[in-house]
This record gives C-alpha cells, structure tokens and sequence, in this order.
C-alpha cells in the first residue's frame, strides 16, 4: 500500500514498510544493531476514552497492565520506562498516561526510521539498489535478478494469453497428512527441513532462452519429449523445456504423498490425489510423475522452448548463499537482507497481473489558472467512464470519491516460466528425498512445502541410500541439504508425541538429551496465543488434551480472535475499522 499526497510545496510519500521489510518492530533493534532502545510494554487495554475522562491522565500504576491479553505483561519493565521518561511519574501511585504514551509513540518511529535506514544503507552500497523506490520484498529480489540475470540473456517475458497458459501450470507446494489421515503418534519423530528450499532450486535450475513454439501433432507422445528434452546439467538436445496439457488414465504407483495434484470444481480446493485427473505439467513435474508414480496418460497439447538453456541463476543464487554465510556472524544485518533477496526473489515472477486500478476525485477543485473551482469529478468520468467498475464516497458530505476503474492486463509483463520452474524444482527436491524414504518403508507422517515429520531413528538409513542413488549428502545446512528444524529447543531436539489434525494443524511434544520438554504447534486461521487462551480455559493450560480433544470428530472448538490482539479490516473508503467479533469454530472429521 502507498499514497501520494501534497502538503503545500512539498510531495508526501506514505508507504506500507512491513510489505518491503515484513519483520516486527520488536525485531528492528537485534537484527540492525540498533542502540539505546529500551523495552517497550504498553498497557493496551488500559488506554481507552473512559479512563481518559474518568482518571483525568492521573493514571494509576497498579491498574494498568490488569486487563492485557495473553498475561504476558511486564508490570516491572512497565514501571521502569515510567521513571526514565521526563515528568511521566506523578508520584509513588500514579502515572501521566499522555506522556508514556507520547514516548511510546515516538520510540516506535526512531526504530523504525533507524532500521530502515539501516537497511536502505546496506541495500544502496552493496547491490546498488534503492529500497525507496520499490513497495515490496518481490519487487526488491527482482531488480537484483533483472540486473544479474535476466539483462542482454535473450531471456523472455510475457502477457496475455501465453502468460496465462505458463502461469496455469504454476502449482504451489504440497501440505497434506499422510493418506490425508489424521494421526497421534508417541514414536520419535524429527521435522526434517529443506535448506532455503526456493534458493536451493534455484541453484539446480536453467532458464531456456528465447520464445516458445507449439508443439505439432507429431511430437505429442512422451517418447519423442523425453528423447528430445535436454536434463538439468545438457545443453545438447533440441527442447530445453516444455509444458504440456495430460490426461492421466492410470496410476501405477500409489503414494502416501501422491505428486498428482488438481482443484476440486465443487470446493476450489488443491487436492493431492493419486486420481486420474487432466494436468497442466512442465517437463520437470511430467519426468517426475512417471519416475515416482508410473503414471500413464495422453499428451493433448502444449508449447516447448527450443533456445540454449542459460545457467547464470545458479552462479548467482550460490554467490548470495556464500555471501550470506560469511556475513552471518559478522554483519547479522547485511546477512538478514541477503537472506530477504534470496527467499522473496520468485515471488515477482508469478504475480498475477493488476485488472484494476483506484484514484480519488473531488467533485470539484480549484483552478489557480481560472481562479475558480473546476468539476474534477465529473472531467475524469467522461474521460474514463467506460473503464469504471466502482464510485465510493469518501466522506460524508460526498466532496471527495475513490474511483475504481479496469486496467487493461495486455501491458502486464513477467517472468512466469522461471517462477513456473523455481516451483518444480522445488517439488523434485521434495521428491527425490521423500519418495526414497518411502520405497525404504520409512514413515513419513506430515508435509508442509519444504519440511516433513519423519521417523527420527532411520534418517542415517535413508542419508546412506541418498548418498548411493543421487551421490548427494543429504544432511547438512548448505542448499539443497536438510537438516532438523525444531528450534525451540537445542542439543538434539526431538518429538515424543504428535498429533496431526490436517494441513498446518498439529502438534508435537519435544525432548532433547538434556530431557527438557517443549512443545512446537500450529494450527490454521488461529494465532498461537488464541491457541494457548483457550487452552487454559479449557484444558488447564494442557496444549496436548486440546488437540487430543479434537481428534474425536465430533468435537469442536471455538477459538475468539479478538480476544488476544486487537483486529481490524480495511474499508473501501480507506477507512480502518476495529473488528469485535472474529471467532473460527474447527472440527476435524475421519478424513
């Protein structure tokens, strides 16, 4: 979000940081070295109208903090800001709530202002780019990859129709249960992670160069492209990469992570299926279907490119990882930016085009020239009325109006097909290690992109028979590796006892070798803090008996959003309203 505005002589811009650094401000001081920050705690629930009228800002200490959702309130760290803020303290039992407020405020905007600083000064002097210039983390990866690896490499772009067929074949990674059951386990298991799993494709894919042709009748059979389609590491064969429209007739090799996927026309839900089911595949997904799945399938139609395949993309995503490396333990800030340009950089190239656009309007504005007020409104109207799709008054009196207008999408231009094949190759890395574990009869019990819930006892086994197949090591922390990734907990972290409910709902138990016990948990729609909320309220502050709890079908839960942070949505006019009911209900049945 961004808006332009004049105030006098001088231009304001206003841009929503989070979209381009999407930490939290709690974060600003360790990640940018930032000095002299104090703790922040502020009483929420605390500053509202009435106490303003009722307290007369002769605020009580004891009282604030009372009313805080979560408990998580430092009523010490409270009362220290309270005596390093000038004229904040009244006396032994009061506070001035306009001045700790009033330092709260301006603390936020030194941090932020410092941090960012920060990171725009590392940005302008070590990759030459201007983080002013840009709205989003996306945006910002992309002008590094536009600069170092798609300028003068006859690499394309594209719009319209073709953009929409490439980007069709776009699937997103795979979450699922095994079987897409739900499971409570009491063997150890270890969360098993890719690193930097979008990175570490990058560094294994190509870019075919040149625009792409249609496949002709004859070439539609999976012998000819597989004949004629170059590997990851050749640049011999004609076709360096295809994308093909299949009808899948037969599945030979059924999968508890099935690598068949598609959108269910009743629900719009992504299934991962092992259906008969028409794909949109890329030859990376088709080479692995038939590898892992033995599927067979008619070839209906497609387009194929057929220039040199050009590897700069993995030179330069090893060069950032090695930079990243160095940097970790020097310089944490230059290192978090790296790491921000590395894992955001598909993003952009896969972004849908914008079809719509907004201005505001006065219904009318002065004119120095004519010395007179204009009809602003009603000149843009008939200018662009045939392009509007909305009129939305502004404020009441209706002098101003946000007005929503088509934007054609002939002009929107990107790289989907590298997009297209950040993700394939992504899901091949997947593959290649869960299928193994799989033909090893090693359990796998829960996926999420990029990490799985494996046996913990048999991951030597199955690093040993990776060695052997791929003549790669499996485990460690350079890309393409894997390595644990329970965190809340150091020296061998390891689960005991897990619960998975469905996708981004479970959780496990954990130990380590010194036997200290923690507990690493999601669960889809709700924040942790709801979660934990409800567990005190309901289970004794148990997290393990929620979750039993909703093992059993018939069991639901109520989990009331508002009641551990303040909500808000943002209204059409531009206005931002506070949201006081927001409550999810979640059951889980046989399946």
């Amino acid at each position: 979000m961004s808006i332009t505005m004049k105030k006098g002589s001088k231009m304001v811009y206003l841009k929503d940081s989070y979209s381009l650094l999407s930490m939290p401000l709690a974060a600003f001081p360790s990640s940018f070295g930032l000095k002299d920050i104090k703790k922040e705690m502020f009483p929420y629930n605390y500053y509202t109208f009435e106490n303003f009228e009722r307290l007369n800002l002769k605020s009580v200490i004891s009282e604030a903090g009372k009313n805080e959702i979560g408990g998580k309130f430092d009523t010490q760290t409270f009362i220290s800001n309270i005596d390093n803020i000038p004229g904040c303290r009244i006396d032994k039992e009061h506070f001035d709530m306009v001045e700790y407020v009033k330092f709260y405020n301006i603390q936020d905007v030194r941090i932020l202002q410092q941090g960012f600083e920060t990171f725009a000064d590392i940005l302008i002097n070590n990759f030459e780019i201007n983080p002013f210039e840009v709205l989003t983390a996306p945006s910002l990866s992309n002008i590094y990859f536009n600069k170092h690896i798609y300028a003068d490499r006859n690499i394309m772009m594209y719009s319209g129709v073709l953009r929409e067929y490439i980007q069709s074949a776009v699937t997103g990674g795979r979450c699922m249960t095994r079987d897409n059951e739900k499971y409570h386990l009491t063997s150890e298991l270890n969360d098993f992670d890719a690193v930097s799993l979008y990175p570490s494709a990058m560094h294994r894919l190509y870019i075919p160069t040149g625009a792409p042709r249609k496949l002709r009748p004859d070439e539609l059979t999976y012998e000819y492209l597989s004949s004629n389609t170059c590997g990851e590491d050749d640049n011999d064969k004609l076709i360096k990469c295809y994308i093909v429209d299949i009808d899948i007739t037969a599945v030979n090799k059924h999968r508890h992570f099935p690598l068949i996927n598609y959108k269910d026309v009743k629900t719009s839900v992504k299934k991962w299926e092992n259906a008969c089911v028409p794909m949109r595949v890329d030859n990376i997904t088709l080479e692995d279907l038939v590898k892992y799945q033995g599927i067979e399938f008619i070839i209906k139609g497609g387009i194929c490119w057929e220039g040199k395949k050009d590897f700069t993309i993995r030179q330069e995503i090893e060069k950032l990882h090695n930079l990243r490396c160095q940097y970790k333990s020097s310089n944490k800030p230059l290192a978090d930016v790296i790491k921000l340009i590395m894992n955001s950089a598909y993003g952009k190239t896969i972004q849908k085009p914008i079809d719509n656009q907004s201005v505001v309007k006065s219904v009318s504005k002065y004119n120095k020239r004519l010395d007179m007020e204009v009809p602003e409104l009603d000149k843009y109207l008939i200018k662009n009325g045939a392009y509007v799709k909305q009129l939305i008054p502004l404020n009441k009196e209706c002098t101003e109006f946000r007005v929503i207008t088509t934007k054609s999408i002939d002009s929107s231009h990107s790289n989907c097909l590298v997009g297209e094949l950040i993700l394939s190759m992504s899901k091949r890395i997947m593959n290649e290690v869960m299928c193994l574990a799989e033909d090893l009869d090693i359990p796998i019990y829960y996926q999420d992109t990029d990490s799985m819930h494996i046996d913990n006892s048999r991951i030597n086994e199955l690093a040993e028979r990776y060695q052997q197949v791929y003549n790669r090591e499996l485990i460690g922390k350079n890309l393409g590796q894997f390595h644990c990734d329970f965190d809340e907990l150091p020296n061998n972290p390891r689960s005991i006892e897990s619960i998975f409910l469905g996708k981004k709902v479970y959780i496990d138990k954990l130990t380590n070798d010194d036997g200290a016990i923690a507990y690493h948990y999601r669960m889809k729609g709700v924040d942790l803090k709801c979660v934990e909320l409800v567990s005190q309220q309901r289970f004794g502050g148990e997290l393990m008996d929620l979750y039993r709890y909703l093992l059993d079908p018939t069991h639901a839960l109520t989990f009331d959003l508002t009641k551990t942070k303040p909500r808000f949505k943002m209204d059409k006019n531009f206005t931002v309203s506070t949201i006081t009911n927001f409550s999810r209900t979640l059951s889980f049945g046989a399946k």
